[in-house]
């Protein structure tokens, strides 16, 4: 596995390196913290507030957004927001149960035929933008996508109101 980092920067490359092995338990952590906060959620802040002395923000911010794109932390389904320690507000975000582990996984084997879905969905979303049809050719390439890298069927927004923040 390798974490990524701009490809146009050594250090940033050389910080992933030296990260990688780190990397999946610092995001567990913070999963199960979030985990611990039900409804109540926590914010990037919060987070590295509480880690504060052993693991710095430059660790933290990234497992967090590598967590949020996994869906294992999203946003408050009430769009709750709170003060940072500078006064600004910043999102509140809930975790949500799933298979964890599956984040720092090595990636399936590349799947052609949705690679194709994808590239058909692509042009139909082209062919589209700004017609009525956008949004179900905009669907359809999410689906796609979501396929292309071996997740399964997309979770659809409104299909998992009832249990957003279970844990």
């Amino acid at each position: 596995m390798s974490l990524p980092y701009a490809s146009n920067s050594t250090t940033s490359r050389e910080a992933a390196e030296s990260i990688e092995a780190e990397a999946p338990k610092v995001a567990e952590v913070i999963w199960r913290a979030a985990l611990g906060t039900g409804a109540y959620g926590i914010t990037a802040d919060e987070m590295i507030a509480a880690l504060e002395g052993r693991v710095s923000a430059n660790t933290v911010r990234p497992r967090i957004v590598a967590l949020k794109y996994s869906g294992l932390l999203v946003r408050h389904p009430d769009g709750l927001t709170r003060p940072t320690r500078s006064n600004r507000l910043a999102e509140v975000w809930v975790a949500r149960q799933g298979d964890f582990h599956a984040l720092y996984r090595e990636p399936p084997p590349r799947n052609r035929e949705a690679e194709e879905a994808l590239g058909h969905a692509a042009r139909r979303w082209v062919a589209a933008h700004g017609q009525e049809d956008e949004q179900t050719a905009l669907e359809d390439l999410l689906d796609a996508a979501w396929a292309a890298y071996g997740q399964g069927p997309r979770p659809k927004p409104w299909q998992d109101d009832e249990d957003w923040a279970q844990g």
